[in-house]
């Protein structure tokens, strides 16, 4: 999918919701789908500040609106990717038809037509290279003796994959001439990156098919392909792992590869992994697999030393707070920087480990496609607050799916997506990352005042949804209601809004008489979730 495409369809989208994009949102919204950071945009006749304090959120809210979602500077090709992938045939021929216009130059445009796009090469790394001397000793080593077809570079999101890779292959005079990388997020489809390697490779239009001919030219030629954003090709509101099908064609390529011996090599990098590699990994000595983690402590601090970050006592926890992920420790740290003026001890102050609408957005994209029972199985664990093995969760959770097995699809799902956070002990425990666990509990809470303040609203009709499903306090969990991480929150919340705690009260009350248990397979605990939220009103808030 190229850069002018999401900039037509984000035009269109513009018109249809009677909000068309001026050439100023034409012009910044260009830049930051070619990977530009904010505050790097500048745009004549207009300061940096107003663009970012007052375009910038204006044009992400409009770009939300029209693809539904949460929508940040870092995740608009994504969500705008997905949003096209939606549309019909008709509708997409209307998208090509149109033309930007505004301060969006001509030429521009011409430059960046899908035969055109532009070759980037090898990213090159904005920031400091830390801790990964180990993971990047073995990539080199793999990459230099030719040994491995096909190597998988995995881990969560903002671990640093594309750093590493990027990092050995520019540091290696020998690898990198070598090296031809295809960015998935700029072009989706097979067809497009092929186009794009018959271009550098000079291929040439042989009778065989795109496969064949990667296949052939690998097994002679000694060159590096590299694949970033795998993950895009994955279907979502499935289990992980589940190509698209119009992406299929991907896992026939990989499967090519990993079943003869080649002279070049294949890298995927990929936020997720899936059933389908794993196998490859499995079965053929050739493949191989890179799982990059967070930074240890002592490396992570060397990112709070960039930001000149105060309260040195406090690093080593806020560092394992965000288990050393850097992009998650420099968002935060620019964050802490700007608004409380390096002091950790102030932002900690604020209870809150998200910190800003960057982060919440990524956090958000990590989560949003999943599968029900992957977002079911999630809320469990933030309900439940700990770590907790399958067992436990599956006799907690017997009632929510038919089969206990399910419970454990979803659980390997998400550790497919590195969501989960697994302990070995005498047995394996799992629970979430501090940042995930904040950031549910965050979604969790909204969504319970929603639903309350809608029901007081339109009593008689009563419709829950999340205080029907999930229990505020699971069996097994902690009994103690002020160390919930959602109760709380909850019902100070519901006094924010109404302000007058006899009020709250007399409304809490009112729903949890009201509410009629439904009847079903699945458990209704709306009823038992209103009345322990009003019972610990009356005991802790009046």
């Amino acid at each position: 999918m190229t850069n002018l495409t999401l900039l037509k369809l984000s035009i269109w989208l513009s018109y249809k919701h009677g909000t068309p994009l001026d050439g100023l949102r034409q012009e910044l919204l260009l830049r930051a789908l070619e990977g530009h950071k904010l505050k790097d945009i500048q745009v004549d006749g207009y300061s940096p500040s107003y663009i970012k304090r007052v375009i910038a959120p204006d044009l992400w809210k409009r770009i939300g609106r029209y693809c539904n979602q949460r929508v940040g500077i870092r995740s608009l090709s994504l969500a705008l990717t997905t949003k096209y992938e939606q549309l019909s045939e008709a509708e997409k021929a209307a998208v090509e038809k149109i033309l930007p216009n505004g301060m969006v130059a001509a030429d521009k445009c011409q430059a960046l037509t899908p035969g055109a796009l532009r070759y980037r090469g090898i990213p090159k790394n904005k920031h400091a290279f830390y801790n990964q001397e180990s993971l990047a000793l073995t990539l080199t080593q793999w990459l230099q003796q030719g040994e491995k077809s096909l190597i998988f570079v995995l881990g969560g999101g903002g671990i640093g994959k594309t750093t590493l890779v990027s990092e050995v292959l520019r540091s290696h005079p020998i690898l990198s001439p070598k090296t031809l990388w295809c960015n998935i997020s700029e072009r989706l489809t097979f067809a497009d990156n092929f186009a794009l390697i018959q271009q550098q490779w000079q291929l040439g239009d042989g009778n065989a098919g795109a496969i064949a001919q990667l296949q052939t030219y690998l097994k002679k030629q000694s060159q590096i392909l590299v694949f970033d954003h795998w993950e895009l090709l994955f279907a979502r509101a499935c289990l992980s792992g589940n190509y698209q099908p119009q992406h299929e064609i991907y896992l026939e390529f990989l499967e090519a590869i990993a079943k003869e011996p080649m002279a070049g090599t294949v890298v995927v990098i990929s936020r997720e992994h899936s059933p389908s590699l794993e196998a490859l990994a499995a079965e053929n000595p050739r493949v191989a697999s890179l799982i990059v983690s967070g930074l240890s402590n002592l490396f992570a601090q060397q990112i709070l030393q960039e930001y000149q970050l105060q309260d040195a006592e406090l690093w080593a926890d806020f560092v394992e707070t965000y288990r050393g992920n850097p992009l998650k420790l420099r968002l935060i740290a620019s964050g802490i920087q700007e608004w409380y003026g390096g002091s950790i001890a102030q932002f900690q102050n604020q209870e809150t480990v998200i910190g800003g609408n960057t982060l919440r957005d990524i956090l958000y994209n990590l989560t949003c496609h999943i599968s029900n029972s992957e977002q079911e199985v999630l809320y469990w664990l933030m309900l439940w607050g700990k770590s907790i093995t399958l067992e436990q969760l599956q006799s907690n959770y017997h009632l929510e799916m038919p089969f206990a097995s399910e419970v454990w699809d979803a659980v390997r799902s998400l550790d497919r997506r590195f969501l989960l956070e697994k302990k070995d002990n005498q047995r394996p425990h799992f629970g979430l990352q501090p940042s995930i666990q904040r950031f549910l509990v965050q979604e969790f809470t909204r969504e319970c005042c929603r639903e309350i303040t809608q029901a007081i609203a339109n009593f008689p009709t009563l419709k829950f949804e999340y205080l029907k499903h999930y229990p505020l306090i699971p069996q097994g969990a902690d009994p103690n209601i002020i160390t919930s991480p959602v109760i709380c929150p909850i019902l100070k919340g519901i006094e924010t809004y109404y302000r007058d705690p006899n009020q709250v009260e007399a409304h809490l009350k009112h729903l949890a008489q009201a509410v009629v248990p439904t009847i079903s397979l699945r458990h209704d605990y709306s009823q038992s979730n209103l009345t322990l939220l009003y019972d610990t009103f009356v005991t802790y808030f009046l």
